[in-house]
Parts: structure tokens; C-alpha cells; sequence
């Protein structure tokens, strides 16, 4: 009877925190708030968690595979509230949110990886899907992770508004919590574990583009004022490191080098790297270079300007995302070859929303990649 009763009590203690059926009390104390200032309440009779901005993580427990569910109420207007998961404890997790005043359009739900504070929606537009929501009603958000895989249910729906399947964290262990910019009060947290045994084996990712630059010498990053990037930069006195693309080509520079500030969106600082790709070319010759980047990008073939764009987010209109094209379609420079080697140089600039590059060379007759 004794032994009964303290497995009883075992197993009661290693459920402090939670309320019934896995819900997790935001009167716990077991949230790391940060300088974040949340604040319990009731609200659409149901009792809430209030945050104006930031996040705030679970401490008693971590998670490798798992069902995460939430009630969010955001701000209508300018609300985007969800999930983070997976996060280290610094500045690199997963990030799933809705966007209330987006209803019924196709960014209505967005997924990013943060890494190094830095948020990379930009750079990952195929990861976002349509929903219409229903005022002054409790939005339920449902996330299912297994491995590298992520399925996300709005409003108790049995088919997934999205599915991730190369989540960019990979599939280790990490802290898990709640996350908004402009206000939102989340209900009802929940967790459910899953055994890691039973993920799926693999990643779903796209074909890729033949002829795809796979790989780039990155140099450190410094503050954009602090370089003029019109000019040649002194390549002996850089430091170069050879960093691979992710299977579709993409390069996201914030998982490799940091911002000075990140996580403040427009009012982020201007850094930049800059990026450099070795040709050896067999002849004289013109080869069409289709490129995308984010956010700022100038060009320069052996030397000499050949392309600058600007694709911030908002930089053309109120409503231009700056999304980049993973096909690469839409942007191209022709570049003016000599026999021989040749440098390409991209001095790539970021404030916020992502900071990366790819490209891929129309045809590689005659020319190959040091």
C-alpha cells in the first residue's frame, strides 16, 4: 500500500504544472519570461496569458517530438502570435504563427527558422498557407512534430493547413513556448510527447535547378556604415569560410553569422558580408547568372559593377514582401567573362526578414567553379 501510494505521488509531482488532460497553467511559475512582462487574465471566458511582445519558454521540460496546441487570441489589426519550438535556449529555434489581420490570404500562416535571432521568412515563402479566422473567437493552433517533419491544424480541422517537411533545425531536443509581435493571449497550452522512434525517415525537398551554386566563400560581417561597398574590398585582408548551400541551393547567412540587432525587425541594424564565387573560364565569354537574394545585394564581376537591387521587404510598395523566387525565374545579369579566373564578389546587406542568396549559372560550358 506504501509503495503504492508514492507512486502516486510520483507521478503527481512529475506532472506539476500541468492542468488536465496535458495543459500547462501559466500560473505554474515554470515560465521564462525574459524581460518580457506577461500577464494572466480572463478573457473570452477562458483564463489567458497576456504578452505584449517577445516570447516566453517552458523551463521544466523539453521536447524532441511532440503535439503542441494553443487558443490564440491576437491583436486583429496587426497580430502575429504562435509557437516556437525546438529552441536552444539562445537564439535559434523554430518559429509557427498566425497572422489574424492576413485572414483569408495566402500568408495567413507563416513558418521560419530563426537563427541567431534572426528571422528568414523571405527566404522561405513556400512555407505559408491560407485561413480565414473568425472574429472574437479563439483561434486553435496545433502543431505535430516528428523528426524533420511538421504538420499544422487550425481550428480543430483533421487535414493540416500546412506541412512542413524539412524542418531547418533539424530534429534535436530543445525548449518549447509561445511567441508574439504586436499582442496576442494565448490559452489552453498543451503538450503531448511522441517517440522519436516513430519519425519519419527523410526529408520531402524539391527538385533542384541544374547548374545551382552549392556552395560560397563568406567573409565576417560588419556594420553596412562601416563599408563602402561601391569599392573593391582588400580580399588579403579578409577571412573567407567556405559555406554549403541546403539541398535546394539556398544560403541562409543568418545560420552562420550574427547581426548586430535582430530581433527588432525595421529598426534591426544594416550588416552585410561579403560573398565571394571563383570561375575558371576556358575563353572570352558572356554566362547568364540567375540570382535571388535578400535583402541587399551589389554585384561586382573582377572588380567592376555590374548589378545593385534592393529587395527589402516594403522597399518598392506598401504591399511588396520581397519574397525570393527558389526557382530563380525572375532575376538574371549577364556576366562579361575573360579566359581565365574570374571573382565574383556580392556584398550582401540585411536589416530584417532574412539574409541570403542562390543562384544558379544558365549553362556551365566552358567555365567551372573553384
Amino acid at each position: 500500500m506504501k509503495k503504492l501510494l508514492f507512486l502516486i505521488w510520483a507521478l503527481a509531482a512529475s506532472w506539476a504544472g500541468f492542468a488536465n488532460d496535458n495543459r500547462f497553467s501559466f500560473n505554474s511559475g515554470n515560465w521564462e519570461t525574459g524581460t518580457t512582462k506577461p500577464v494572466v487574465e480572463n478573457y473570452l471566458g477562458q483564463e489567458s496569458l497576456y504578452l505584449e511582445r517577445g516570447h516566453v519558454l517552458y523551463s521544466n521540460q523539453e521536447m524532441q517530438d511532440g503535439i503542441l496546441e494553443v487558443d490564440i487570441a491576437p491583436d486583429p489589426a496587426r497580430g502575429m502570435a504562435g509557437i516556437v519550438f525546438r529552441h536552444d535556449g539562445k537564439n535559434n529555434y523554430e518559429e509557427l504563427y498566425i497572422r489574424q489581420g492576413k485572414s483569408g490570404q495566402p500568408d495567413a500562416v507563416q513558418y521560419t527558422p530563426v537563427f541567431n535571432g534572426s528571422s528568414s521568412w523571405q527566404l522561405y515563402a513556400e512555407h505559408q498557407a491560407k485561413h480565414v479566422f473568425r472574429p472574437n473567437e479563439w483561434i486553435h493552433l496545433k502543431i505535430e512534430v516528428q523528426g524533420t517533419l511538421a504538420r499544422v491544424y487550425l481550428d480543430h480541422s483533421d487535414i493540416p493547413s500546412m506541412v512542413i517537411s524539412n524542418l531547418r533545425q533539424g530534429s534535436k531536443s530543445g525548449k518549447f513556448g509561445l511567441w508574439t509581435l504586436n499582442g496576442a493571449r494565448f490559452s489552453n497550452f498543451r503538450f503531448t510527447p511522441l517517440d522519436p522512434t516513430t519519425a519519419p525517415t527523410g526529408s520531402i525537398v524539391p527538385d533542384v535547378a541544374a547548374n545551382v551554386v552549392k556552395s560560397w566563400q563568406v567573409s565576417p560581417s560588419f556594420l553596412v556604415q562601416d563599408v563602402q561597398v561601391e569599392k573593391w574590398p582588400k580580399l588579403h585582408q579578409l577571412t573567407w569560410e567556405t559555406l554549403p548551400t541546403d539541398a535546394q541551393g539556398l544560403l541562409n547567412i543568418a545560420q552562420y553569422r550574427s547581426k548586430r540587432e535582430a530581433e527588432a525587425f525595421e529598426r534591426n541594424t544594416d550588416d552585410m558580408v561579403w560573398v565571394k564565387l571563383e570561375l575558371q573560364s576556358d575563353k572570352e565569354q558572356v554566362k547568364k547568372l540567375y540570382f535571388e537574394y535578400s535583402n541587399k545585394a551589389h554585384l561586382l564581376l573582377n572588380g567592376a559593377p555590374v548589378f545593385f537591387g534592393d529587395n527589402s521587404f516594403r522597399a518598392k510598395n506598401g504591399m511588396y514582401r520581397g519574397e525570393i523566387d527558389k526557382q530563380l525565374r525572375t532575376n538574371a545579369v549577364y556576366l562579361p567573362l575573360k579566359k581565365g579566373q574570374n571573382t565574383i564578389l556580392v556584398a550582401l546587406a540585411s536589416r530584417a526578414n532574412g539574409w541570403g542568396l542562390m543562384a544558379r549559372f544558365e549553362d556551365m560550358n566552358g567555365i567551372s567553379i573553384k
